[in-house]
């Protein structure tokens, strides 16, 4: 069997992370008291925007991986911040849960949101620097480091 390439390895990790993440979802099952003290009225525009920035994300990694022109080191890389990036996702319900619940300082949660924003931005540069660049690309990106350091760090972090 033949080596898979570095674009069916990032589809792959991809693929499987998100699986996980939505895995565990299913089994911690988030709601409303996931965003602790976030006004309600804020609840429907982080989602919403929690959804888009996640198809977003998905989307440039896709135009990325599809594209001959991404290089294979850029592909690795991509493949390494990625799983990153949903590894730390997976903390974020326990954390939270563990923050609203007083068993640990909500301090630690935003570490962790912090933390998402190193992967979000090298996978922006990375596909910024890439030869397979475009302007949808760029938007894309942009959206999702905006909305991870934005709406997650800085807004949903300090009013959780």
């Amino acid at each position: 069997m033949p080596a898979p390439t570095p674009a069916a390895i990032l589809v792959g990790v991809t693929v499987v992370v998100n699986a996980l993440l939505w895995t565990s979802y299913a089994v911690t099952r988030p709601d409303a008291t996931d965003f602790g003290n976030a006004p309600s009225s804020r609840h429907t525009y982080m989602l919403v925007m929690a959804a888009l920035a996640y198809a977003a994300n998905l989307a440039s990694l896709g135009l990325l991986a599809a594209d001959a022109r991404t290089s294979a080191a850029d592909l690795y890389a991509l493949s390494q911040w990625t799983a990153l990036y949903y590894g730390l996702q997976l903390a974020f319900i326990p954390s939270v849960r563990a923050a609203v619940r007083g068993d640990a300082s909500r301090g630690w949660t935003r570490l962790l949101l912090v933390a998402c924003v190193v992967p979000i931005v090298e996978i922006a540069l990375l596909a910024w620097r890439s030869d397979a660049s475009s302007t949808t690309l760029r938007i894309l990106c942009v959206f999702v480091v905006l909305h991870v350091a934005l709406n997650d760090a800085l807004l949903y972090g300090y009013s959780f």
